[in-house]
């Protein structure tokens, strides 16, 4: 989980978004990920027009295939970013040059939050709720303190009337009491602590964690795993922790952690985390990866040939007790398998 890159990596991402943030190279980019087959644009045309919009840089032709090839999938990862975030908040944080981008050439969503609520071009309608539930508690602070009594008053009605879910307006509203309160940084956690093990609410920052059992962190690194793996978020947290004990939480999941070992940028380390976790594993999980992979080739804006590849991989390192079990061997007979396995 403690990731390292290359500079070259580094760099091909730090050109990629430049190219996306590029309002005349998104136009292109956004046609390409309707499906190919509406007549609208080609994988190669895509292609083909970046080259020529970027053919002056210099840029070594082994370089651009790279770049390519991380275009979609940070657009995607935009794509997906924005769809949540309009879906929690009711509003549309549409703009790449509004996102904050890590190394890996992934979303930091926490970064991106900080971005978005020290903003001017949102209103504190658009901004609260998002200070709110990404823990920010001095832009909170800012934001009330800064507020006029008119908007505070029409804050909670705003909310509600966008049709906003009830997770959000719990959590603004508890804010909202806190802050009535005094403000006292020390009883945060008392006044928010119900929504905390909620399914897809960031976790809180560290220093909160102080204030929970033992089993209650236990409970949230779960629902961590099961939430948030697939971003910074997750992501971070875990990579902060003892090697030891964060393998010893994947193996009470291991299905969710492998899931997640699919999603890009961690598909080169999947084989290997699938190691540390056969033992923890049964037929049913196992069968369960099979068809997910089979389901990723099926899909058709990921890489056909990296997962099918992955499959032969991890079926022919996979134990035979898994393998021989009736069920799957009986899979592994059939026109399915044997068309997915050429």
């Amino acid at each position: 989980m403690n990731f390292t890159t290359s500079l070259e990596r580094i760099a091909l991402v730090k050109v990629a978004v430049v190219i996306l943030n590029n309002p005349e190279n998104q136009d292109i980019v956004r046609i390409y990920d309707r499906p190919v087959n509406d007549g609208l644009c080609s994988v190669h045309e895509r292609d083909l027009y970046i080259k020529q919009k970027i053919s002056k840089c210099g840029i070594p032709n082994v370089l651009m295939e790279k770049i390519l090839q991380l275009i979609p999938q940070i657009r995607r990862q935009f794509e997906n970013w924005r769809y949540e975030h309009s879906l929690n908040f009711r509003h549309d944080f549409g703009r790449m040059n509004d996102i904050c981008w890590n190394f890996l050439g992934t979303i930091d969503y926490m970064e991106t939050a900080k971005r978005l609520v020290r903003s001017e071009d949102f209103t504190f309608f658009q901004r609260f709720p998002v200070a709110c539930f990404y823990w920010l508690t001095n832009d909170v602070l800012r934001l009330w303190l800064a507020a006029s009594t008119t908007e505070k008053a029409n804050l909670i009605p705003y909310i509600f009337d966008r049709g906003t879910p009830n997770i959000i307006l719990g959590i603004v509203e508890q804010w909202i009491i806190w802050l009535q309160a005094g403000a006292v940084k020390k009883r945060l956690y008392f006044y928010v602590k119900k929504f905390i093990h909620f399914p897809g609410v960031i976790p809180p920052p560290f220093e909160m964690w102080q204030e929970l059992p033992s089993e209650e962190v236990k409970c949230l690194l779960r629902r961590i795993l099961r939430d948030h793996f697939g971003t910074s978020i997750g992501r971070d947290i875990f990579s902060r922790m003892d090697a030891n004990v964060r393998m010893q939480l994947f193996k009470e999941d291991p299905y969710s952690v492998l899931a997640m070992y699919l999603r890009w940028p961690l598909q080169t380390e999947f084989l290997e985390m699938a190691k540390h976790l056969y033992s923890s594993m049964d037929g049913g999980i196992f069968f369960m990866l099979i068809k997910h992979i089979i389901s990723k080739i099926c899909y058709k804006e990921e890489s056909q040939l990296d997962y099918r590849i992955l499959l032969k991989l991890f079926w022919l390192q996979s134990p035979d007790e898994f393998k021989n079990l009736p069920g799957i061997r009986l899979f592994s007979e059939s026109i399915i398998f044997e068309y997915f396995f050429k």
